[in-house]
């Protein structure tokens, strides 16, 4: 069974915590791209290998041979522009089969540890994430693992503004105003067993 594991502090790229991204998931996604020291990263990435390698163990003697790994992207990696990063995501929606259509939010703490509603959070913004490792076993792509995002503490807080998106205006299309989500934020996010034996790919 996972457990949850705190990263270091870092500083948030393009996050969405507030409300979710919904650009190529219907569903939306919370995410968080953090970029953390190297000795920080370094420290974390061990103790993140100790619970993948018990988990592949299990894997491979569960279906008694040897499983390969996954050659998808991994949620801790060193960027090609040399930032150490670990990436956090949850699905917003999820469908259970037992439960119906699940609704999920990341908590948010300010740096004394009280729990707050979740402000609009912007690149730059310091903040350590709650992390919940989770395996996966894919005939077509192998054993791979996802951070699943449950709750970021926020030490510095850099509020989102427009500087914060990768993309520029394009003219001469309606519509495409900023999206909103009726969720609120002042939940733990609530997470059935259902939805943590559901695979999905990293």
């Amino acid at each position: 069974m996972s457990k949850v594991i705190v990263t270091p502090v870092g500083k948030a790229v393009y996050p969405h915590l507030q409300n979710p991204d919904t650009r190529f998931n219907d569903n939306g996604v919370y995410q968080c791209r953090l970029h953390v020291d190297e000795a920080d990263f370094n420290e974390f990435s061990a103790q993140v290998k100790e619970i993948y390698d018990k988990a592949y163990k299990v894997e491979c003697a569960k279906k008694d041979t040897k499983v390969p790994f996954a050659t998808s992207s991994h949620p801790l990696r060193v960027t090609d522009e040399g930032n150490f990063e670990i990436y956090a995501k949850q699905e917003a929606l999820k469908q259970t089969k037992t439960k119906g259509l699940l609704q999920f939010r990341v908590a948010a703490y300010n740096a004394k540890g009280t729990k707050i509603q979740m402000p609009a959070v912007g690149s730059g913004s310091e903040l350590k994430m709650a992390v919940e490792p989770h395996f996966w076993n894919v005939s077509s792509q192998g054993f791979g693992m996802t951070l699943r995002l449950r709750s970021v503490q926020i030490i510095a807080l850099k509020e989102f503004s427009a500087d914060d998106t990768p993309f520029a205006s394009v003219d001469g299309f309606a519509g495409g105003e900023a999206f909103t989500n009726e969720l609120t934020n002042d939940e733990t996010p609530q997470v059935s067993k259902e939805a943590n034996d559901d695979a999905f790919s990293f």
